[in-house]
């Protein structure tokens, strides 16, 4: 049901066979489009929500942004509460509660869930948040290798509403420990007589809780897998990482990534107030006048030489601009190859030389065109040459910085998104200016 209006009228007006029959076939992202959309009263957004099962409303909460799952659960009678949380995903429901302040409130929704469910809870929220037992889901389904396809079959049947996914089955001994895993297709396709133990695959992919949540990312995208199995140190299953939650794990880390280069704080969002982004950006802001003070006292230290030859106070923006044009194009594309993997020890030194070669060839190109530029300006062959020469040595030294400083970062552990855009436009900005003054202050003879 494409139509937001007429599932907008189903929701409301449809009688309870219609909804009955017809919410199965909807998608909760769509009710969610609906229940967030301003041009529906609150009234009727409640009015659906009265009418939505609860296991609807679960979906809803597992669907909803991180941020606002709480928010919508607000808007659903109290008396309903319990139960709507005993449908959540329990990673989903972690997500939740981790956004709230109160401790009373989280106390309360803890209080409500079964012991079963408020254990496992508990044992996700004391994962670190962006390791891979931070993002897991406690539901999967284990096996034991002595059961035949017929006995699994009856088995999926009974549970069906109980798992987050059914995408892979875990053959497990009864310590629970991860011995390997057998596809739903495999299951399907197999005679019901057949062992499990003679269609599973020993050679299981599987993730520590503790390791990084872009790390279990690269795992999903090298071995192509909708789930990976999580296991504490004795190799024992505790949970599963579904390829949405690796979804949503790389749009975060992307948005992050995008966020940090530019001076935003990582969390913020289209609908932050206006304190949340002062708060976001200002820091960085103060940075940045900092750092910009010690280019601007290169250019007061040369103020002399700018007095003498005038036409140096128009080229100094091309210069330092380059520069930190070729800088911007180099940190952008090593944070990301960094982020991404696919700049490790084996190829850095190969990827640095190439970096470095294009960085000449370029360099090259647009320091003629500087020299062209600069002898016209400043109606000087010799302004022309000190245009080209400090063009030339900007771009090689942006070009380098912009490699070096985020791999130094990533080595450091230390996020090369968060401080490679402030440290490179520094430096090279600040060699830029020390360049090109420098060299017309020694050849000045020659320009006056």
């Amino acid at each position: 049901m494409s139509n937001y209006n007429q599932l907008f009228d189903l929701l409301l007006h449809g009688s309870d066979e219609q909804l009955k029959v017809n919410l199965p076939f909807v998608y909760p992202s769509d009710i969610l489009d609906i229940l967030n959309d301003d041009q529906y009263s609150e009234e009727d957004i409640v009015s659906i929500l009265v009418r939505l099962p609860n296991d609807m409303i679960g979906q809803l909460l597992d669907e909803e942004e991180q941020e606002d799952k709480y928010e919508l659960l607000q808007r659903v009678q109290k008396n309903r509460h319990s139960a709507i949380l005993e449908e959540m995903s329990s990673d989903e429901l972690v997500d939740m509660i981790e956004t709230i302040d109160d401790q009373s409130i989280v106390d309360d929704l803890l209080e409500s869930l079964s012991e079963e469910n408020k254990t496992e809870v508990s044992q996700l929220m004391s994962y670190a948040p962006e390791s891979a037992g931070g993002i897991m889901a406690s539901e999967f389904i284990n096996l034991y290798d002595n059961k035949k396809v017929k006995q699994v079959l009856e088995y999926l049947q009974e549970i069906k509403d109980d798992v987050e996914s059914h995408y892979a089955l875990y053959v497990t001994d009864r310590q629970n420990t991860l011995k390997g895993v057998v596809s739903l297709s495999d299951i399907a396709t197999s005679d019901f007589e057949v062992s499990i133990a003679d269609i599973m695959n020993p050679n299981v992919i599987s993730v520590h809780y503790s390791m990084d949540q872009e790390d279990v990312a690269k795992l999903f995208d090298k071995y192509n897998l909708p789930v990976i199995p999580v296991v504490n140190d004795h190799n024992q299953i505790i949970g599963i990482v579904t390829f949405d939650d690796i979804i949503e794990v790389i749009t975060q880390e992307a948005t992050a990534d995008i966020h940090q280069m530019a001076g935003i704080d990582a969390d913020e969002r289209a609908d932050s107030t206006v304190k949340e982004t002062v708060q976001s950006r200002l820091p960085w802001l103060v940075i940045n006048l900092f750092t910009a003070i010690l280019s601007s006292s290169i250019v007061a230290y040369f103020s002399g030489t700018i007095a003498q030859v005038v036409a140096l106070a128009a080229l100094m923006p091309i210069v330092t601009g380059m520069g930190g044009n070729v800088g911007s194009q180099t940190y952008t594309f090593t944070i990301r190859s960094l982020a991404i993997g696919t700049i490790d020890d084996g190829n850095a030194m190969f990827v640095f030389n190439r970096e470095m070669k294009a960085a000449l060839i370029n360099a090259a190109v647009i320091s003629s065109l500087a020299f062209v530029l600069g002898a016209v300006i400043g109606q000087d062959l010799q302004i022309g040459m000190i245009v080209g020469a400090s063009m030339l040595l900007s771009i090689l030294f942006a070009a380098a910085l912009g490699y070096l400083i985020p791999s130094i970062l990533n080595r450091m552990k230390i996020d090369p998104a968060i401080a490679s855009s402030v440290l490179v436009t520094t430096m090279t900005d600040s060699f830029g200016f020390l360049v090109f003054l420098g060299l017309a202050t020694v050849f000045m003879r020659y320009l006056i």
